[in-house]
């Protein structure tokens, strides 16, 4: 690639190739977008399935595409650092394998990262498919401080495919910096979200369903300890207890972890033991 892309699309993916067959589709029936300012990367952690397959099917379709292989399952965290270190665009935007990018979703980003090239972060809405709104006109919100963004993003900040991150030096070194700290925790993404967060001084929201997002599919880890204990030692690192950001952050987890309580269906694929001392 002989020119910087301005986005990257760094899909993290293990053992579910019929997920990561769907993104790739959504993503190679996109129109009115520049080819060539874009580039997908797949990072597949060691998978055992059909994945090598499907991923250089969908990425031979794509001009700018990389099919990266890690040796050795790196676990969750390894394999979004990896995402993070492959990414040569000016803006990253990690995707998880199991959503989707509705029709001219990737068009209305561009539109936005083009128009506002200072921008730092954005962050794009999602729905599952039965609660999309398909408004074609891009409905934005701009910010210029840390507070206000977060105050409208709230938990959703942790939400890997609604945020977009610009890649920059310092986030780079923060990221050689701290990921010892957050590595094990499942949020290895708040590594580079953080600090942007903290330095960065444009902001936007895309109010779009830019994602079509599958309900109750992620898991293998401890819901109410990451959203709990993790989220409020990782933010500890970037912001003090009392700080809007982190009040308002935490705050907004622990609604969101009220929608669990009870719900075994929402809960199935997670762990969920000793809920009330994880979220003490």
């Amino acid at each position: 690639m002989s020119k910087k892309p301005l986005l990257t699309i760094a899909i993290p993916t293990y053992n579910r190739s019929s997920c990561l067959a769907r993104l790739l589709d959504s993503i190679i029936q996109q129109e009115n977008y520049c080819h060539d300012e874009l580039e997908v990367i797949v990072c597949d952690n060691a998978s055992t399935d059909e994945t090598a397959r499907i991923a250089k099917s969908g990425l031979d379709k794509i001009r700018n595409s990389t099919y990266h292989l890690n040796e050795e399952n790196l676990g969750m965290d390894g394999n979004f650092k990896k995402c993070f270190e492959l990414s040569n665009g000016k803006y990253l935007w990690m995707i998880g394998d199991d959503d989707l990018i509705v029709k001219n979703g990737i068009s209305k980003v561009f539109s936005i990262l083009k128009s506002r090239p200072a921008l730092d972060m954005v962050y794009v809405n999602s729905a599952a498919k039965t609660e999309l709104n398909y408004n074609t006109d891009v409905r934005t919100s701009f910010y210029t401080n840390d507070v206000d963004f977060i105050s409208d993003v709230k938990v959703m900040f942790t939400f890997i495919s609604g945020m977009i991150c610009k890649k920059t030096d310092a986030i780079v070194k923060a990221v050689g910096i701290f990921s010892p700290q957050t590595t094990g925790k499942y949020l290895m993404h708040l590594t580079w979200q953080l600090p942007l967060l903290k330095q960065g001084g444009e902001f936007a929201v895309i109010h779009n369903n830019i994602i079509e997002a599958e309900p109750d599919n992620s898991g293998g880890y401890h819901l109410y300890k990451v959203f709990s204990n993790n989220l409020a030692t990782i933010f500890d690192v970037f912001y003090p207890r009392e700080h809007r950001v982190s009040k308002r952050v935490r705050a907004s987890a622990c609604l969101f972890l009220l929608n669990f309580i009870g719900d075994e269906d929402k809960t199935k694929n997670f762990a969920t033991n000793n809920y009330l001392r994880d979220c003490d």
